[in-house]
């Protein structure tokens, strides 16, 4: 999985009032296991980007073009290493 969808990213990226990547991780869980709502695999991928993101001091983006950025290039970065 290299890209996510630009429409979960935006859903993510505006649920997230906290603006912060513990507030992204605890959307993240919410939306785990909702049939109606983005892909688990997804899910799980950005489950485990998160932490790495926060402890990493990178900065939570200021817009969902920004996040898509972001979180896709961390995709790659993670899958990479497999």
């Amino acid at each position: 999985m290299a890209r996510i969808p630009a429409d979960d990213v935006k859903l993510l990226f505006d649920e997230n009032k906290g603006k912060n990547w513990r507030s992204f991780h605890n959307i993240l869980m919410q939306h785990k296991g909702q049939t109606d709502s983005i892909e688990d695999s997804i899910i799980d991928a950005l489950l485990l980007i998160t932490p790495h993101m926060e402890q990493a001091g990178i900065p939570y983006p200021t817009s969902s073009d920004e996040m898509q950025r972001v979180l896709d290039s961390e995709i790659s970065k993670a899958t990479a290493k497999m």
